[in-house]
């Protein structure tokens, strides 16, 4: 029977906790499919044959991946407005066991290091932005997907690992256009000394990306973005990722919306997370003393975050988002981790004067203390993306009841709008003037 550390057992606590708290808050969201209801009717009465149908003629958006995945969605949790909170449910805690299971914890430097690096995995705006309407079906899967691919490139080469590698990587492209950093992260991973991927494997990973993104261009409409645009969205996306500025990639509100205190502290721990990583990687050749080579924070590890980063920024070239950045979050969350543990075990073989080294761990208590804080604020963005969503739907009832004329369809439509109507539903007004200050009030839903 394999013993539990003391260590482990109370991250696994934290872990819990946290995902504890975002159910709670998934559970005041009687409506997460924002206001699609069509996409909604036809995931939960299209036959087999008009799903086909539907796309293969679908050019705009080509995600057969995620209609499959709603398709199941029903099938588990029944053709309920609730049946997505489940499901996002469900995914709260397969990220955390995840995340729980990338971490190393062997020690009590092991484990505030692992505390510090899963509050900022689900205090990050990428990671709640993913929690927002239907986003959990396509980009929140391909998150999941990104995990377990850095398991295989870190993994031995095994026949298991190459079948999961292109399985998943094909799943992933045909969920969403993001999908596609999957497999370029197994490519690029073995191409910078990663070992989990074959040659073989690598070279049938890059053919899907290369037909894949042949197939898209064929496809796409005329883009009506500029070109300014796109590498407006291009350059956006990397500082979001960092800082969650500027909100949607608008450069002209950067400056215009008010500096509240949860937006300082998002920016200025976004800039503490790549300091972090940049010193644990200026320390390698010391920390190897200490440190296997495989729990370094090395060159091979840098280039693949870094050309992760930039591929967020390439898929982005029609609009950007800040769930964008979600893709890069499972690398970020590693390195993180790993470098407060040399930072840590660096500070404890200086000799430098007690008041120096107080104000160097009063600052790393601060960084950690101030991630927890945006978990504390992901809660109550989540609780607010279900009355803005509910409002919605209250809003467009009659619009929709003009062109659905399904017995079926009405039924269903009612069952929604009951639900926005009837289940208890947070407001930015029902909190105390304190967390509307924090929150910002009306901005609430940008953070």
């Amino acid at each position: 029977m394999t013993q539990i550390s003391l260590q482990r057992l109370i991250l696994i606590f934290v872990a819990a906790a946290i995902i504890g708290l975002y159910i709670h808050a998934i559970l005041y969201l009687p409506i997460t499919f924002s206001d699609q209801f069509h996409d909604i009717y036809v995931s939960m009465t299209i036959s087999l044959r008009q799903f086909l149908e539907s796309v293969v003629g679908h050019t705009m958006f080509f995600r057969p991946g995620e209609h499959i995945l709603r398709t199941l969605l029903i099938a588990l949790f029944g053709s309920t407005p609730f049946a997505y909170n489940y499901f996002q449910m469900l995914f709260v805690i397969v990220a955390g066991i995840g995340a729980v299971s990338l971490i190393e914890c062997r020690d009590w430097t092991d484990a505030g290091a692992g505390i510090t690096a899963l509050t900022f995995f689900f205090g990050h705006h990428a990671f709640v932005s993913v929690m927002e309407a239907h986003i959990t079906l396509s980009n929140g899967l391909v998150l999941l997907i990104m995990m377990v691919s850095l398991w295989i490139l870190q993994s031995r080469q095994t026949l298991t690992s190459q079948v999961l590698a292109i399985a998943l990587s094909t799943l992933a492209v045909l969920t969403k256009e993001v999908g596609l950093l999957v497999p370029f992260t197994l490519v690029a991973g073995t191409a910078f000394g990663f070992r989990g991927v074959g040659r073989w494997t690598a070279a049938l990973l890059f053919l899907l990306m290369v037909s894949y993104v042949a197939f898209r261009l064929h496809t796409l409409p005329e883009l009506e973005t500029s070109s300014v645009e796109h590498l407006s969205n291009i350059i956006a996306t990397p500082v979001m990722i960092i800082t969650g500025e500027p909100f949607d990639g608008k450069w002209q509100e950067f400056l215009h919306r008010q500096f509240l205190p949860w937006r300082i502290i998002r920016i200025v721990l976004g800039l503490g997370t790549v300091l972090l990583i940049l010193i644990a990687f200026f320390l390698r050749k010391t920390a190897a003393k200490a440190f296997p080579q495989s729990e370094l924070v090395d060159g091979k590890w840098m280039c693949l975050i870094l050309s992760i980063v930039a591929a967020s920024a390439a898929v982005a070239f029609e609009y950007t988002r800040h769930r964008m950045g979600a893709m890069a979050l499972p690398v970020v969350f590693v390195l993180l981790h790993r470098s407060l543990r040399i930072v840590i075990w660096r500070l404890s073989t200086l000799n430098v004067r007690t008041p120096i080294m107080i104000a160097v761990v009063s600052l790393l208590t601060v960084f950690s203390l101030g991630w927890s804080t945006r978990v504390a604020d992901g809660f109550f963005v989540i609780r607010y993306m279900g009355s803005k969503t509910m409002v919605d739907w209250i809003e467009h009832y009659q619009k929709y009841r003009q062109y659905e004329a399904a017995p079926k369809a009405l039924s269903l439509l009612d069952s929604f709008f009951w639900a926005a109507q009837e289940m208890p539903w947070p407001t930015v007004e029902s909190d105390g003037p304190f967390i509307r200050h924090w929150l910002g009030d009306e901005d609430v839903m940008n953070r």
